[in-house]
Formats: structure tokens, C-alpha cells, sequence
């Protein structure tokens, strides 16, 4: 009966599973920024939905400006940016806007674009949204107060024709034609200084006072829903290029919607150069766990502390012999005990002396040693092989006796 409780196989097929199921975990965490899905309801610039960005990277692509995605660990012979788009999601916290957007001893120049819909994902369409409304313009003023407390955000009512002019220091030339704009939002404050405005008041884009920070008031003249009509992404790319400064790629910063990617011990180790080191640790450890796999088998049953029995009083006793060096001092009694073995097996009545050896004359072998030989080489014996050489002849002259003809 097999008393064991789980098949070995199944036993190695588990512990395989876990190590490579751990493994992963770890590999997945220390990578999970990098796998957000790109068709989220966020409005970031890896969402492929109609309020994200993922299509004005491609329209800067097809235009040839370059533009990267910025996670936060620069190398250190990275470009420098010629300008940083940002998309706070809305209850981005004051302080972690406004590090992001004026970081200390940083002057590249930076565009804010707003959040305005409450986008939900499809759940008939994977990759699709379905408009939920827009955000409460309270929610997002009190995000934008870190950079200026007088910041007012408002939005107009219904689907209203989308015409712009510049203002100020704005040079760039803005299209005349583009699609109409449902509840279009807009900025305003003393500390903004408009860029790009409606004919009939409100400003979209603006710049805040004494720094290269701007606002886009209005996502929908970035995101994938409004770059659909040709007019509209031709302002983006106005936008963009108005905003530019030098000849660097455009960033997107994801950190803001917690894809940042900050240093981890953890990542450095799957990838170069440490992911050699990391694989021959886990082929290591395999090895390690093989073998005490095929080393060691179910363990042993505890035996009584102390052993019964004939065998276990006459195992003690030889050891505690050997352990006294006592062995050469039982040659004269094995001769003894030989001499009866012996005399039982011709059927003689066992004599009462050692040296009374007459008994066994005629009965010897010519050829071989005598008794009385052997019994004299007993005082003589000094050593285990000296009792070890007596025993055979003892064993020889047994022998030769018994079967003697």
C-alpha cells in the first residue's frame, strides 16, 4: 500500500508552477506601468479612445516632429525636451500639479491640457467610449489654484461654432474653418495671459504670467474625437509649434496618470545588465530544489528509543567489547566455544578441561593444526587481526574435523 499523500510528479509539477508563477508575479509587477491598457476611458497619451492623445503623437509622427513618452527616469544623455504635454486627470492634487508643471530649476516650456469628459468605456464596443457628461468646472479650478488662486474655468452651453483668433504674443496663424465644438470650456484669471481666444470671447489657450507654462482649456481641439475634422488638427499642430522651443522631441508626461516609472531595485533586476545575474540565480535555485528533490526520500520512521530483543542485548554487548578493546582477551573462550561446537557435532561428552584434547586424536586432520596448537596460540593473541587470523584456523580445524574421513 502506497502510504504516501501526493503523487512525487504532481509534487514536482506544483512546485515548478509556483516558482515559475512567482517569478512572473515579480517580473509583472516591476513592469505593471508599462502595461496599462492603451484603449482606458483616460484621457492620457496612450489612450487610443476618442479622449485620448495616442492620435496626436501619430499626427506628430506623420507632421516629423518627434515626441517620446516621459515616465519620469530620464537617462542621463536623453535630448532635452522642446515642450511637455501634460493631462492631469481630474483630483490631480494641487502640489503634484504644480511639481510637475514649474519643476524647480526647470525651463522647458510646458502645455496643460484640461480634462473635460466623464468618458465611460463602451461596454458593447471594446475600444470605445460613450460620453458621460463633462467634469464640474469647481473641480477643476481647484486643481489649477496651486498655479494661480484666481483661476476661473467655465463652460459654454450646447454644440457653438469653433472660431478663434490670436491674441497678445501669439504669431502662430490659426485655421478659420474648423468643426463646431459641443460645451466648449475656457480659462480665464489675471494671472493668464491669453494666447488664443473665441471671436466672441473666452480663452482656450493661455500662458501663465512670468513662466513657460500654457493651458489648453479645451481638449477637444488635442484629442482623437476633434482631430477627426483636417482644420482642427492642423491647430494642434499650430499649438504645438507655437509652443516649441528648440528643436527636441515633444514629451508626454504620464506620471500624473500614475504611469510614472520610478527607480526600482526590482526592475533593474530583469533587465541588462543584471538580468544575467537574475537568470543564473533562478537556475541555480532550480538546481538547488532538483536536488534535494532526488537526494532525499520520504523520511524514516522513528524506531523505540531503546531496542528489544536477543539481537539488540548481543549487539550492545559486541559494541561495548569493541569500544573497550577487548577483543583479543575472548580468543581462549572462542577456542573453547569452537572445541564444544565441535564435540556436539560428533556426539562427545564435553570435557571438563581445555587441555584434555586427547579426545580428539584420530580425528583430526594429519594435514592440518592441532587443537592443543591453536589453544596455546590463544595466549599469544594481541591484536584484532591476530584474533581475526586465530578465528580461521579455528574455523579451518572445525572443519577439517567434522568432515574428517
Amino acid at each position: 500500500m502506497n502510504d504516501s499523500v501526493i503523487s512525487p510528479r504532481i509534487a514536482i509539477g506544483l512546485v515548478i508552477v509556483s516558482m515559475l508563477s512567482l517569478i512572473a508575479f515579480f517580473a509583472l509587477s516591476a513592469y505593471a506601468p508599462d502595461f496599462r491598457i492603451e484603449n482606458e476611458a483616460d484621457a492620457h497619451a496612450l489612450s487610443k479612445t476618442a479622449v485620448g492623445y495616442a492620435g496626436l503623437r501619430v499626427l506628430l509622427d506623420e507632421d516629423g516632429v518627434a515626441n517620446v513618452l516621459d515616465r519620469g527616469s530620464r537617462a542621463p544623455n536623453q535630448p532635452v525636451f522642446s515642450l511637455v504635454v501634460l493631462a492631469p486627470p481630474p483630483g490631480t492634487e494641487p502640489k503634484a500639479l504644480l511639481d510637475a508643471a514649474l519643476p524647480a530649476n526647470d525651463s522647458q516650456p510646458r502645455l496643460i491640457v484640461l480634462p473635460k469628459w466623464e468618458a465611460l468605456a463602451d461596454p458593447a464596443a471594446f475600444g470605445r467610449v460613450v460620453k458621460g457628461g463633462t467634469y464640474n468646472p469647481k473641480t477643476l479650478t481647484a486643481m489649477l489654484k496651486s498655479l494661480s488662486p484666481t483661476t476661473a474655468v467655465d463652460h459654454g452651453r450646447g454644440l457653438q461654432p469653433a472660431r478663434f483668433k490670436p491674441y497678445g504674443l501669439w504669431t502662430t496663424p490659426i485655421p478659420g474653418h474648423l468643426a463646431p465644438i459641443d460645451t466648449m470650456q475656457t480659462i480665464a484669471g489675471r494671472d493668464w495671459e491669453p494666447l488664443i481666444v473665441r471671436r466672441d470671447g473666452g480663452t482656450v489657450l493661455a500662458r501663465l504670467k512670468g513662466s513657460n507654462l500654457a493651458v489648453l482649456s479645451e481638449p477637444d481641439l488635442m484629442n482623437t474625437h476633434g482631430l477627426k475634422d483636417v482644420d482642427t488638427a492642423a491647430l494642434a499642430l499650430a499649438v504645438i509649434a507655437g509652443l516649441r522651443k528648440g528643436g527636441g522631441p515633444v514629451a508626454f508626461d504620464l506620471t500624473l496618470n500614475g504611469m510614472g516609472r520610478t527607480p526600482s531595485l526590482l526592475r533593474e533586476m530583469f533587465a541588462p545588465p543584471f538580468l544575467g545575474a537574475t537568470l543564473c540565480a533562478i537556475f541555480a535555485a532550480m538546481m538547488i530544489g532538483f536536488h534535494a528533490a532526488v537526494r532525499f526520500g520520504p523520511p524514516a520512521r522513528r524506531g523505540p528509543v531503546y531496542a528489544r530483543g536477543k539481537t539488540a542485548l548481543v549487539s550492545n554487548a559486541a559494541d561495548m567489547i569493541r569500544m573497550l578493546h577487548r577483543e583479543p582477551n575472548m580468543a581462549g573462550r572462542y577456542a573453547l566455544t569452537t572445541r564444544n561446537l565441535v564435540a556436539n557435532a560428533l556426539g562427545i561428552r564435553r570435557q571438563a578441561s581445555a587441555h584434555e584434547d586427547d579426545v580428539f586424536r584420530g580425528l583430526e586432520r594429519v594435514d592440518a593444526a592441532r587443537f592443543a596448537e591453536l589453544l596455546n596460540e590463544t595466549q599469544r593473541v594481541d591484536s584484532r587481526a591476530g584474533l581475526l587470523a586465530l578465528a580461521r584456523k579455528l574455523y579451518d580445524w572445525r572443519q577439517g574435523t567434522v568432515h574428517a574421513r
